[in-house]
């Protein structure tokens, strides 16, 4: 496995940082294999990010998290090394359990006094989130490495959201309810209701405007005109 991965191109980041990530190693897409990729995620191996966290060794302080994308043969491997707990890396499956594991750590700490940026128990995570890669500008760059227009579980996803996204902005305008179109007809003495009485919300706004400007124009009464 290390022979393979050695073989594939590996694409370098000088410190890219998004959010609170900075992208050390973008990695290798793996197409052949499905674990390697999800509807919604990539994930590379190779792929290094960085970030700044709550410490669960000095309660109070914040310490880098290293996360690392692993081959672990039919699937990857997600790994966290702690900068001041490097004894104890954190291997997982997936990247919400390996920062579920970071949260039961740090929660596991009494607080230290007035510390107001550790995070709340319980709270819910999105681990490819923590490891930066769900940012849409590491999306976009691991989209264009080699490989990834392979990755069908991702690509046909992606097709079938932006799909989805062209076709709710070509919709026309849906007309009113018939019961309102009829109302609004025989309000009007059935003109300007469109075929069969149907009005439309822009039809109806300027039918209301046309009002408007007709009492506006409209003479003055006797009455009016006496009192003036």
């Amino acid at each position: 496995l290390a022979a393979k991965l050695k073989g594939r191109p590996q694409q370098q980041v000088a410190g890219l940082k998004v959010g609170g990530v900075v992208i050390k190693r973008l990695g290798a897409i793996i197409s052949d294999r499905a674990a390697f990729h999800s509807r919604r995620f990539l994930y590379p191996v190779g792929f290094c990010a960085e970030r700044m966290y709550a410490s669960y060794r000095q309660p109070g302080q914040q310490t880098t998290y290293t996360c690392e994308v692993l081959d672990a043969g039919e699937g990857p491997e997600f790994k966290i090394c702690v900068r001041d707990d490097t004894d104890n890396p954190i291997v997982a499956s997936t990247p919400t359990a390996a920062w579920r594991v970071v949260e039961q750590r740090v929660q596991a700490v009494p607080p230290a006094p007035g510390d107001t940026s550790r995070p709340q128990a319980g709270m819910r995570l999105c681990g490819a989130a923590y490891f930066g890669l769900a940012h849409p500008s590491v999306m976009r760059l691991l989209c264009k490495m080699p490989g990834a227009s392979k990755c069908s579980n991702l690509m046909l996803a992606r097709k079938q959201e932006q799909m989805s996204d062209q076709l709710e902005d070509e919709a026309p305008d849906k007309p009113d309810k018939p019961e309102a179109s009829a109302a609004e007809g025989a309000g009007s003495g059935g003109g300007g209701g469109g075929a069969g009485g149907r009005s439309t919300p822009k039809a109806a706004a300027k039918r209301e405007s046309v009002g408007e400007s007709a009492k506006e124009a409209a003479p003055a009464t006797p009455q009016a005109a006496a009192g003036g």
